[in-house]
Protein backbone atom coordinates (compact mmCIF):
# COMPACT_ATOMS: atom_id res chain seq x y z
CA UNK A 1 0.00 0.00 0.00
CA UNK A 2 1.40 3.50 -1.01
CA UNK A 3 0.80 6.90 -0.96
CA UNK A 4 3.31 8.81 -3.38
CA UNK A 5 2.64 12.32 -5.49
CA UNK A 6 2.19 11.65 -9.32
CA UNK A 7 5.21 12.22 -11.14
CA UNK A 8 4.73 15.51 -13.68
CA UNK A 9 1.31 15.89 -11.95
CA UNK A 10 0.43 18.13 -9.45
CA UNK A 11 -1.91 15.16 -7.43
CA UNK A 12 -1.62 12.55 -4.97
CA UNK A 13 -2.08 8.76 -5.82
CA UNK A 14 -3.58 5.89 -3.93
CA UNK A 15 -1.93 2.57 -5.04
CA UNK A 16 -3.27 -0.05 -2.93
CA UNK A 17 -4.22 -4.21 -3.40
CA UNK A 18 -7.50 -4.81 -1.57
CA UNK A 19 -9.26 -8.30 -1.99
CA UNK A 20 -6.71 -9.30 -4.70
CA UNK A 21 -7.68 -5.91 -6.86
CA UNK A 22 -4.85 -3.02 -7.47
CA UNK A 23 -6.65 -0.56 -6.32
CA UNK A 24 -5.61 3.25 -7.84
CA UNK A 25 -7.11 6.42 -7.51
CA UNK A 26 -5.93 10.41 -7.78
CA UNK A 27 -6.72 13.01 -5.36
CA UNK A 28 -5.83 16.99 -5.32
CA UNK A 29 -4.03 16.72 -2.07
CA UNK A 30 -2.07 14.11 0.35
CA UNK A 31 -4.15 14.73 2.93
CA UNK A 32 -7.59 13.37 0.99
CA UNK A 33 -5.41 10.30 -0.51
CA UNK A 34 -3.93 9.67 3.00
CA UNK A 35 -7.45 9.57 4.08
CA UNK A 36 -8.63 7.58 1.82
CA UNK A 37 -5.91 4.99 2.08
CA UNK A 38 -6.79 4.82 5.67
CA UNK A 39 -10.83 4.50 4.78
CA UNK A 40 -9.74 1.72 2.04
CA UNK A 41 -7.31 -0.06 4.59
CA UNK A 42 -10.54 -0.35 7.00
CA UNK A 43 -13.11 -1.48 4.68
CA UNK A 44 -10.01 -3.81 3.91
CA UNK A 45 -10.13 -5.25 7.51
CA UNK A 46 -13.95 -5.28 7.94
CA UNK A 47 -15.20 -7.00 4.47
CA UNK A 48 -17.04 -3.93 3.42
CA UNK A 49 -14.77 -2.80 0.25
CA UNK A 50 -16.72 -1.92 -2.79
CA UNK A 51 -15.14 -0.73 -5.99
CA UNK A 52 -18.17 1.45 -6.45
CA UNK A 53 -17.25 5.43 -6.70
CA UNK A 54 -19.19 8.08 -5.08
CA UNK A 55 -22.77 8.94 -7.04
CA UNK A 56 -21.69 12.57 -8.13
CA UNK A 57 -24.07 14.87 -8.04
CA UNK A 58 -23.97 18.78 -8.12
CA UNK A 59 -24.38 20.84 -5.23
CA UNK A 60 -28.00 21.80 -6.25
CA UNK A 61 -28.97 18.13 -6.20
CA UNK A 62 -27.39 17.82 -2.19
CA UNK A 63 -29.82 20.93 -1.69
CA UNK A 64 -32.52 19.54 -2.90
CA UNK A 65 -31.97 16.28 -0.45
CA UNK A 66 -31.09 17.97 2.50
CA UNK A 67 -33.92 20.21 2.69
CA UNK A 68 -35.98 16.87 1.97
CA UNK A 69 -34.21 15.92 5.04
CA UNK A 70 -34.40 19.04 7.27
CA UNK A 71 -38.03 19.21 6.62
CA UNK A 72 -38.38 15.76 8.58
CA UNK A 73 -35.51 16.29 11.54
CA UNK A 74 -35.42 19.81 11.90
CA UNK A 75 -37.54 21.93 13.78
CA UNK A 76 -40.11 23.96 11.25
CA UNK A 77 -38.20 27.26 12.24
CA UNK A 78 -34.49 25.65 11.48
CA UNK A 79 -35.87 24.24 8.61
CA UNK A 80 -37.18 27.34 7.21
CA UNK A 81 -33.86 29.41 8.08
CA UNK A 82 -32.14 27.03 6.25
CA UNK A 83 -34.31 26.99 3.15
CA UNK A 84 -33.49 30.66 3.17
CA UNK A 85 -30.15 30.43 3.30
CA UNK A 86 -29.40 28.01 0.87
CA UNK A 87 -31.92 29.19 -1.57
CA UNK A 88 -30.78 32.97 -1.59
CA UNK A 89 -26.84 32.60 -0.52
CA UNK A 90 -25.72 29.02 -1.52
CA UNK A 91 -27.02 28.10 -4.96
CA UNK A 92 -26.47 31.90 -7.00
CA UNK A 93 -22.60 30.40 -5.28
CA UNK A 94 -22.58 26.92 -5.59
CA UNK A 95 -25.39 25.49 -7.05
CA UNK A 96 -23.38 24.76 -10.62
CA UNK A 97 -20.36 23.08 -8.88
CA UNK A 98 -20.00 19.36 -8.76
CA UNK A 99 -19.45 18.26 -5.32
CA UNK A 100 -16.30 16.57 -5.55
CA UNK A 101 -15.37 19.99 -6.94
CA UNK A 102 -16.26 21.66 -3.98
CA UNK A 103 -12.78 22.80 -1.88
CA UNK A 104 -11.56 24.80 0.64
CA UNK A 105 -10.92 27.15 -1.74
CA UNK A 106 -14.09 27.75 -3.18
CA UNK A 107 -15.27 27.72 0.49
CA UNK A 108 -12.66 30.77 1.41
CA UNK A 109 -13.77 32.75 -1.76
CA UNK A 110 -17.29 32.33 -0.69
CA UNK A 111 -16.35 33.75 2.69
CA UNK A 112 -14.87 36.60 1.18
CA UNK A 113 -17.89 37.36 -0.89
CA UNK A 114 -19.99 37.41 2.16
CA UNK A 115 -17.98 39.56 3.82
CA UNK A 116 -18.15 42.08 1.09
CA UNK A 117 -21.43 42.11 0.63
CA UNK A 118 -21.40 43.76 4.40
CA UNK A 119 -22.90 40.71 6.54
CA UNK A 120 -21.51 40.04 9.90
CA UNK A 121 -18.55 37.61 10.98
CA UNK A 122 -21.12 35.53 13.11
CA UNK A 123 -23.48 35.41 10.03
CA UNK A 124 -20.92 34.16 7.83
CA UNK A 125 -19.72 31.72 10.57
CA UNK A 126 -23.46 30.32 10.37
CA UNK A 127 -23.55 30.05 7.02
CA UNK A 128 -20.09 28.31 6.86
CA UNK A 129 -21.96 25.68 10.21
CA UNK A 130 -24.75 24.98 7.40
CA UNK A 131 -22.66 24.28 5.15
CA UNK A 132 -20.54 21.76 6.91
CA UNK A 133 -23.99 20.10 7.66
CA UNK A 134 -24.74 19.54 4.01
CA UNK A 135 -21.48 18.10 3.49
CA UNK A 136 -21.67 15.64 6.49
CA UNK A 137 -24.98 14.62 4.99
CA UNK A 138 -23.08 14.27 1.74
CA UNK A 139 -20.11 11.87 3.23
CA UNK A 140 -22.87 9.54 4.80
CA UNK A 141 -24.87 8.89 1.78
CA UNK A 142 -21.59 8.28 -0.34
CA UNK A 143 -21.59 11.22 -2.73
CA UNK A 144 -18.10 12.44 -1.04
CA UNK A 145 -15.29 10.88 0.95
CA UNK A 146 -14.18 13.55 2.94
CA UNK A 147 -16.57 17.16 4.11
CA UNK A 148 -14.25 20.10 2.05
CA UNK A 149 -15.43 22.01 5.08
CA UNK A 150 -12.72 20.18 7.45
CA UNK A 151 -10.22 22.54 7.31
CA UNK A 152 -12.57 26.15 6.88
CA UNK A 153 -11.78 27.98 9.79
CA UNK A 154 -14.48 30.04 10.90
CA UNK A 155 -14.16 33.87 11.43
CA UNK A 156 -13.49 35.45 14.99
CA UNK A 157 -16.87 36.71 16.23
CA UNK A 158 -16.03 40.20 18.54
CA UNK A 159 -17.25 38.08 22.49
CA UNK A 160 -19.62 40.95 23.83
CA UNK A 161 -21.95 40.32 27.28
CA UNK A 162 -24.94 39.49 26.94
CA UNK A 163 -27.85 41.61 27.22
CA UNK A 164 -29.80 41.16 30.13
CA UNK A 165 -32.92 43.22 32.11
CA UNK A 166 -31.87 44.53 35.35
CA UNK A 167 -33.85 44.32 38.49
CA UNK A 168 -35.55 47.21 38.02
CA UNK A 169 -35.88 46.87 34.16
CA UNK A 170 -37.92 43.37 34.97
CA UNK A 171 -40.44 45.11 37.15
CA UNK A 172 -41.36 47.60 34.32
CA UNK A 173 -41.27 44.95 31.95
CA UNK A 174 -43.79 43.15 33.92
CA UNK A 175 -46.05 45.80 34.99
CA UNK A 176 -46.03 46.61 30.84
CA UNK A 177 -47.31 43.50 30.12
CA UNK A 178 -49.75 42.60 32.86
CA UNK A 179 -52.71 43.52 30.55
CA UNK A 180 -51.47 41.50 27.53
CA UNK A 181 -52.08 38.12 26.53
CA UNK A 182 -48.19 37.89 26.49
CA UNK A 183 -47.96 38.22 30.73
CA UNK A 184 -47.95 34.62 31.41
CA UNK A 185 -44.99 33.52 28.66
CA UNK A 186 -42.99 36.98 29.76
CA UNK A 187 -42.87 35.85 33.26
CA UNK A 188 -41.92 32.13 32.27
CA UNK A 189 -39.69 33.46 30.35
CA UNK A 190 -37.69 35.50 33.17
CA UNK A 191 -38.57 32.70 35.94
CA UNK A 192 -37.27 29.47 34.01
CA UNK A 193 -35.11 30.67 31.15
CA UNK A 194 -36.25 28.78 28.56
CA UNK A 195 -35.98 29.26 25.01
CA UNK A 196 -39.41 31.07 22.62
CA UNK A 197 -39.84 27.76 20.87
CA UNK A 198 -39.71 25.89 24.14
CA UNK A 199 -42.29 28.12 25.55
CA UNK A 200 -44.68 27.97 22.55
CA UNK A 201 -44.49 24.17 23.14
CA UNK A 202 -45.28 23.75 26.73
CA UNK A 203 -48.44 21.52 27.79
CA UNK A 204 -50.09 21.34 30.88
CA UNK A 205 -48.73 17.74 30.67
CA UNK A 206 -45.77 19.18 31.32
CA UNK A 207 -46.23 21.16 34.64
CA UNK A 208 -46.55 19.15 37.70
CA UNK A 209 -48.19 21.60 40.39
CA UNK A 210 -47.13 19.18 43.38
CA UNK A 211 -43.85 18.54 42.74
CA UNK A 212 -43.58 22.59 41.41
CA UNK A 213 -41.66 21.44 38.19
CA UNK A 214 -41.67 22.26 34.66
CA UNK A 215 -40.40 19.64 32.33
CA UNK A 216 -38.83 20.78 28.86
CA UNK A 217 -39.32 17.90 26.72
CA UNK A 218 -40.17 16.97 22.82
CA UNK A 219 -43.32 16.08 21.56
CA UNK A 220 -44.44 14.18 18.86
CA UNK A 221 -44.26 16.91 16.76
CA UNK A 222 -41.63 19.40 18.09
CA UNK A 223 -38.40 18.29 19.61
CA UNK A 224 -36.10 20.49 21.27
CA UNK A 225 -33.09 21.87 20.58
CA UNK A 226 -30.93 19.36 21.98
CA UNK A 227 -33.64 16.38 21.75
CA UNK A 228 -33.06 15.98 25.43
CA UNK A 229 -35.34 16.91 28.44
CA UNK A 230 -35.24 18.89 31.88
CA UNK A 231 -36.70 20.09 34.45
CA UNK A 232 -36.67 23.25 36.17
CA UNK A 233 -38.86 24.31 39.44
CA UNK A 234 -41.20 27.01 39.61
CA UNK A 235 -40.66 30.02 41.78
CA UNK A 236 -44.12 31.02 43.96
CA UNK A 237 -44.80 34.05 41.38
CA UNK A 238 -44.75 31.38 38.54
CA UNK A 239 -46.46 28.95 40.55
CA UNK A 240 -49.48 31.31 41.04
CA UNK A 241 -49.74 32.80 38.03
CA UNK A 242 -49.73 29.56 35.94
CA UNK A 243 -52.17 27.89 38.70
CA UNK A 244 -54.61 30.75 37.91
CA UNK A 245 -54.20 30.30 34.43
CA UNK A 246 -55.20 27.13 34.38
CA UNK A 247 -58.31 27.34 35.79
CA UNK A 248 -59.32 29.26 32.86
CA UNK A 249 -57.76 27.07 30.12
CA UNK A 250 -59.33 24.15 28.06
CA UNK A 251 -56.69 23.44 25.59
CA UNK A 252 -53.30 21.48 26.16
CA UNK A 253 -50.72 24.33 25.33
CA UNK A 254 -50.16 26.67 28.14
CA UNK A 255 -49.67 29.89 26.56
CA UNK A 256 -52.68 30.85 24.07
CA UNK A 257 -54.15 33.99 22.19
CA UNK A 258 -58.05 33.44 21.88
CA UNK A 259 -58.37 29.84 22.38
CA UNK A 260 -55.57 29.03 20.01
CA UNK A 261 -51.65 28.17 20.56
CA UNK A 262 -49.24 30.85 20.30
CA UNK A 263 -46.42 30.21 17.82
CA UNK A 264 -45.81 33.13 15.74
CA UNK A 265 -46.70 36.77 15.72
CA UNK A 266 -45.20 37.44 19.21
CA UNK A 267 -42.58 39.73 18.19
CA UNK A 268 -44.81 42.64 17.25
CA UNK A 269 -46.86 42.13 20.63
CA UNK A 270 -43.72 41.38 22.45
CA UNK A 271 -42.58 44.83 20.87
CA UNK A 272 -45.41 46.73 21.93
CA UNK A 273 -45.07 45.55 25.76
CA UNK A 274 -41.36 46.83 25.49
CA UNK A 275 -41.92 50.01 24.18
CA UNK A 276 -44.22 50.66 26.81
CA UNK A 277 -41.64 49.92 29.68
CA UNK A 278 -39.47 52.09 28.12
CA UNK A 279 -36.64 49.42 27.55
CA UNK A 280 -34.13 49.18 24.91
CA UNK A 281 -32.26 46.29 23.00
CA UNK A 282 -34.80 43.49 24.47
CA UNK A 283 -36.13 40.14 22.87
CA UNK A 284 -37.46 37.29 23.85
CA UNK A 285 -34.04 35.97 24.28
CA UNK A 286 -33.27 38.15 26.50
CA UNK A 287 -35.72 36.78 28.80
CA UNK A 288 -33.43 34.00 29.17
CA UNK A 289 -29.98 35.95 29.49
CA UNK A 290 -31.92 37.89 31.87
CA UNK A 291 -32.41 34.36 33.83
CA UNK A 292 -29.19 33.04 33.54
CA UNK A 293 -27.51 36.29 34.33
CA UNK A 294 -28.95 37.04 37.70
CA UNK A 295 -28.36 33.21 38.58
CA UNK A 296 -24.76 33.74 37.69
CA UNK A 297 -24.30 36.96 40.15
CA UNK A 298 -26.14 35.25 42.88
CA UNK A 299 -23.29 32.91 42.96
CA UNK A 300 -25.28 29.90 41.75
CA UNK A 301 -22.66 27.62 40.47
CA UNK A 302 -21.83 27.74 36.40
CA UNK A 303 -22.57 24.12 36.62
CA UNK A 304 -26.03 24.09 37.91
CA UNK A 305 -26.86 27.15 34.85
CA UNK A 306 -25.81 24.99 32.31
CA UNK A 307 -28.40 22.68 32.99
CA UNK A 308 -31.10 24.62 33.95
CA UNK A 309 -30.15 26.43 30.56
CA UNK A 310 -30.26 23.02 28.84
CA UNK A 311 -26.73 23.82 27.34
CA UNK A 312 -25.21 20.70 26.03
CA UNK A 313 -21.78 22.74 25.98
CA UNK A 314 -19.85 23.87 29.19
CA UNK A 315 -18.16 26.63 27.03
CA UNK A 316 -21.83 27.87 25.83
CA UNK A 317 -22.35 28.78 29.92
CA UNK A 318 -19.00 30.78 30.23
CA UNK A 319 -20.48 33.66 28.48
CA UNK A 320 -21.93 34.33 31.93
CA UNK A 321 -18.95 33.45 34.01
CA UNK A 322 -17.80 36.91 34.27
CA UNK A 323 -21.02 37.83 36.09
CA UNK A 324 -19.79 34.91 38.79
CA UNK A 325 -16.78 36.12 38.66
CA UNK A 326 -17.49 39.51 39.18
CA UNK A 327 -19.83 38.33 42.91
CA UNK A 328 -16.51 36.75 43.50
CA UNK A 329 -14.09 39.72 44.06
CA UNK A 330 -11.99 40.47 46.46
CA UNK A 331 -12.20 36.43 47.11
CA UNK A 332 -8.09 36.81 46.97
CA UNK A 333 -8.00 38.53 50.05
CA UNK A 334 -8.37 35.02 52.03
CA UNK A 335 -5.11 33.57 50.83
CA UNK A 336 -3.21 33.61 54.08
CA UNK A 337 -0.33 35.08 52.28
CA UNK A 338 -2.15 37.93 50.66
CA UNK A 339 -0.78 40.47 53.06
CA UNK A 340 3.00 39.95 52.80
CA UNK A 341 4.85 41.82 54.18
CA UNK A 342 6.80 45.26 53.50
CA UNK A 343 10.38 44.86 51.58
CA UNK A 344 13.64 46.11 53.47
CA UNK A 345 14.91 48.76 51.69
Amino acid sequence: MAVRKRPDRDSWEVDVNIAGKRIREAFKTKKEALAREKELIAQDVTGTFSQNRPVELRFRDLAKQYLEYAEVNKAEKTYREDMWRINVQFLPFFGSHKLAAINGQLVERYKAKRLRDGVSNRTVNIELQLLSVMFTLAVKRDYLRINPMEHVEKLREPKRPKRFLSAEEVERMLSAAKESYLYPLVLCGLHTGMRPQELYNLRWEDINFDANTITVQSKEDWETKTGDFRVIDMTPRLRETLRSLRSLSEGDYVFTYKGRRIEYGVRKAFGRIVRKAGIENCTLYTLRHTFASHLAMSGVPLMHIQQLMGHTDYNTTLVYAHLSTENQRGFVKNLPFADGEEEES
